[in-house]
């Protein structure tokens, strides 16, 4: 059985229909266009080989979690594991991981850039991210977990660690719920968001990037 998957052609992405937890904090406008099959963002060959470095560095920092966190007391309990059944949202964890004390922690793992791991070590992580990790620990009744940032260039490695706050994660999940069902089951198109700090491709294209205050 398994040896039949070397055989296999690729397939595309296939969307549940249900609410990623990968997306919490994304615009609701594009996610809804989406998932109507309206709107599918063009990506280039540059920007799909950047997706593939990150993935490469997501495989090789799960690996030395794998190998070497053993030296510390640490076990890697499951991989890439979907959250319990849910009525509209859907999610993998990427590492439950064990201690000595047998307390199993989520770690999701970010490649990111320079910038992004010198925020982290200011103490600057994007609430998007950490509410990802919030959302795991509540789904898997978990009490502890950490953003693990991979910095692309030079291999410099940050932790971040998240405590399950449970009020944060029932409003998410509040407001999920009414995206489902108030905007995709009745088919009611949110209107479009800020553009946040980057710019958003669907509602606003041609959106310069944001200016932080005290930048």
């Amino acid at each position: 059985m398994i040896k039949e998957i070397f055989d296999l052609g690729y397939t595309g992405h296939k969307s549940s229909g249900k609410f990623s937890i990968s997306s919490i904090g994304k615009c609701r406008k594009r996610m809804f266009l989406e998932m109507k099959g309206k709107y599918k963002e063009e990506y280039t060959p540059r920007t799909l080989r950047t997706f593939g470095i990150g993935d490469a560095f997501h495989r090789l920092a799960c690996g030395e979690i794998m190998s070497k966190g053993e030296q510390l007391g640490l076990h890697v309990v499951a991989a890439e594991v979907p959250i319990p059944e849910h009525p509209f949202m859907s999610g993998r964890t990427d590492q439950m991981v064990a201690d000595k004390n047998g307390e199993i922690m989520i770690v999701d793992v970010k490649s990111c850039s320079k910038w992004t791991i010198d925020k982290v070590r200011q103490g600057e992580v994007s609430d998007a991210y950490i509410w990802q990790v919030q959302l795991y620990l509540h789904f898997f009744k978990l009490k502890r977990g950490y953003l693990l940032f991979y910095e692309k260039t030079k291999g410099d490695v940050e932790e971040y660690e998240v405590l399950y706050d449970k009020e944060l994660c029932e409003r998410l999940i509040e407001e999920v719920r009414v995206f489902m069902e108030e905007n995709v089951s009745k088919d009611v198109e949110p209107g479009p968001c800020d553009g946040g700090d980057f710019g958003c491709p669907c509602c606003f294209p041609l959106f310069p990037k944001k200016e932080k205050s005290g930048a």
